[in-house]
């Protein structure tokens, strides 16, 4: 069986008892109650180790990072803090805005979950040897600094298609789908 939820109250209807929940690009924090109902639960954080918790992408423009990517953990209570199963990391140019990273962040994504979905099939996932870094940063973090979102746009990468979910099992799923644009920023 497999479930594709976009909202958190999907979610916390969802029969989720005993099975594996895969979040993929959500800025919802999986409630505890729905954390324990399931056998296991992974997270595709668009944003880097070092940048773990809220708009990770912001606070790396804001750093002025030379790198940034996506990360594949397993979900824990904590926002951000279970171990990391693997990273895909991409050089950050001059014509980046935060919101062209996350894009970029979600692209090369689509090889962590491919691996990601293999591996819970096969019963072979297994942690990575990198570790979160840097602060966890939350939204009320992001105001208190003075940050502000860039103005809504379309983003446009060419050549991009919508991503097919097919018969996928996921939350949160709302990226394009470019193999040839995901093996250009895959490191």
């Amino acid at each position: 069986n497999t479930i594709c939820l976009n909202t958190k109250n999907e979610l916390l209807a969802a029969p989720l008892d005993n099975s594996v929940l895969i979040a993929f690009s959500t800025g919802v924090i999986v409630p505890e109650s729905a954390l324990k109902k399931v056998s296991s639960a992974y997270n595709l954080h668009p944003g880097s180790p070092n940048y773990p918790g809220r708009d990770p992408h912001y606070w790396a423009m804001n750093d002025g990072a030379d790198r940034f990517g996506c990360t594949a953990h397993v979900m824990d209570l904590v926002v951000d803090s279970g171990d990391i199963i693997n990273t895909v990391l991409f050089d950050v140019v001059e014509t980046d805005t935060a919101e062209v990273l996350r894009a970029k962040a979600e692209i090369v994504g689509l090889r962590l979950f491919e691996d990601l979905v293999s591996a819970v099939l096969e019963g072979t996932v297994d942690s990575a040897e990198t570790f979160w870094s840097g602060i966890t940063r939350t939204r009320k973090d992001f105001y208190r600094c003075n940050l502000t979102f860039e103005p809504d746009q379309e983003i446009e990468l060419s050549g991009l298609e919508d991503y097919d979910l097919g018969n996928a099992f996921f939350f949160g799923i709302r990226v394009p789908q470019n193999k040839q644009l995901a093996n250009q920023y895959y490191i």
